[in-house]
């Protein structure tokens, strides 16, 4: 649904967005930029990221090798996460513990505000994306809520691109990573919910992926790459 609205004011009139002096209905009106709102049916999947669209807004630790590149299908783009490694020594805080972690976060929130409603219905978290390396990448996906809770599981993704699935039912509480990371970096990358409970996907507001969680301690010092295309909840 596309739209203008127009408001007279003092014998005049203005259009926006832009206020735009005159109406849509003049001749030499040349505003293309009307409010847009799209209208799906409560069964359409609703994409909590998209890389094309949501890049700017991940939340993550910089990472050199990392890229956004545009995909070879129109509208489509990926995030190239490369990890060579997941543990490196911190010169300021040396004796620290080892994190093999690194999330990346968004806040989905603002895309969902008005049909909360139609998330409480949805079964499954679907992840579109592939390992770059070669070898299947375990990729925690955790949905995070408006009081903090962290309720995640694990998917295994291909070199193939492709639709990997997560089930609504199967999430569990998960550790909550303090992203940005706090400094000085003594301070906990883990928040840790010790509370019972189960996810109501209404109350959902953002979107947590991790690479560490779950990887055979025999694989934490290899090289981990992952694509990501989008996520949706359907």
């Amino acid at each position: 649904l596309q739209y203008f609205i127009t408001v007279g004011e003092k014998k005049e009139l203005f259009t926006y967005p832009g206020r735009q002096e005159g109406s849509p209905s003049d001749w030499d009106f040349n505003n293309r930029n009307p409010f847009e709102v799209r209208v799906v049916s409560k069964s359409s999947p609703v994409y909590i990221f998209d890389a094309r669209a949501d890049n700017d807004e991940l939340s993550r630790a910089w990472n050199r090798a990392s890229s956004f590149i545009p995909g070879t299908e129109p509208g489509k783009a990926e995030i190239r996460v490369v990890i060579d490694k997941l543990f490196t020594i911190d010169a300021e805080n040396p004796k620290a513990a080892n994190i093999n972690d690194y999330s990346m976060r968004y806040y989905f929130g603002k895309k969902v505000t008005h049909n909360r409603e139609i998330l409480a219905g949805k079964k499954d978290i679907i992840f579109r994306g592939r390992s770059l390396a070669n070898k299947p990448c375990w990729v925690q996906l955790a949905l995070i809520t408006k009081m903090g809770e962290a309720f995640g599981g694990m998917i295994k993704v291909d070199s193939i691109s492709g639709d990997y699935k997560l089930s609504v039912k199967d999430l569990k509480k998960v550790r909550l990573v303090t992203l940005p990371r706090p400094y000085p970096t003594f301070l906990p990358y883990f928040f840790e919910d010790k509370r019972e409970g189960s996810v109501d996907l209404r109350e959902v507001e953002t979107l947590q992926i991790s690479i560490g969680p779950g990887i055979p301690e025999s694989e934490l010092n290899d090289r981990h790459a992952l694509a990501i295309e989008s996520v949706r909840l359907e």
